[in-house]
């Protein structure tokens, strides 16, 4: 192992290895229940649409794919160069923007959009007036009558699963540990990354926090900014969220 280690902001080191650990979230699978969410309102499939904490873009990808003009919107760079490549590796380039932007200050553009979605617990990562900044701007940049579909990680799964924990995982050209310290409203991670480079490993190291919210709390949030509450579901499914549900899939209608 190389000597030293480097720190770096949320979603450098990780970006290189997040879609490796990640390849267990079926995409196309989430992007389906978006599809129906809209035909059981009886609203057409999205054309102008936004991915809000976009990451390596894959919700982006999905969106594209299906007919959507995307603006992908996320605070890290390395994410964002990342879904560049792939979209450019899909032929979908011309269907997706990537902007960097930090959601709890940013100014959405002059523009109207049919869509949102926030996926992958994007909306954990913002302080409460973060979310009230966030949500100002889609009820300016939302059409009448447009979806805002988010997710968000549960209560139970910050306490229960989560809780004070230690997790690690072992890959061919990398592995991590990642330590959680959970607090009143809110959990910290901190993530030590090892990535191969030539034949060595640097070490790296992230820190996290993620935010606790209710259902009630999010309800009161929505509301507020002039959204109507559609429903709440278990993890992109049409199922009722039980006590063990780990992922709440939001649907808000502007």
């Amino acid at each position: 192992m190389r000597q030293g280690s480097s720190c770096r902001k949320m979603y450098q080191a990780l970006a290189k290895i997040y879609d490796q650990v990640m390849t267990r979230v079926d995409y196309s699978a989430w992007a389906d229940f978006v599809w129906q969410a809209h035909s059981m309102l009886s609203l057409p499939f999205p054309k102008r649409a936004l991915d809000l904490a976009s990451g390596t873009g894959s919700v982006a990808l999905e969106m594209a794919k299906l007919g959507a003009d995307v603006l992908a919107i996320d605070q890290s760079m390395s994410m964002l160069e990342l879904g560049k490549e792939r979209g450019k590796t899909l032929g979908l380039l011309e269907k997706i923007r990537f902007q960097q932007a930090d959601l709890e200050s940013w100014q959405g553009p002059k523009e109207s959009f049919d869509f949102a979605w926030c996926a992958c617990d994007g909306l954990n990562y913002l302080c409460k007036a973060g979310i009230a900044h966030l949500l100002e701007e889609l009820a300016a940049l939302l059409a009448p009558d447009s979806l805002f579909i988010f997710d968000l990680n549960t209560p139970f799964k910050y306490r229960e699963i989560f809780a004070n924990n230690v997790f690690a995982e072992n890959f061919p050209d990398f592995s991590y540990i990642w330590e959680n310290e959970l607090q009143e409203n809110s959990c910290h991670f901190k993530l030590t990354i090892f990535l191969k480079e030539g034949q060595l490993f640097r070490r790296y190291q992230e820190h996290h926090i993620q935010y606790i919210y209710s259902l009630e709390e999010m309800a009161e949030l929505i509301a507020d900014f002039g959204f109507s509450w559609r429903g709440v579901f278990d993890s992109y499914s049409w199922r009722e969220p039980v006590m063990e549900t780990e992922r709440w899939t939001i649907i808000a209608q502007r």
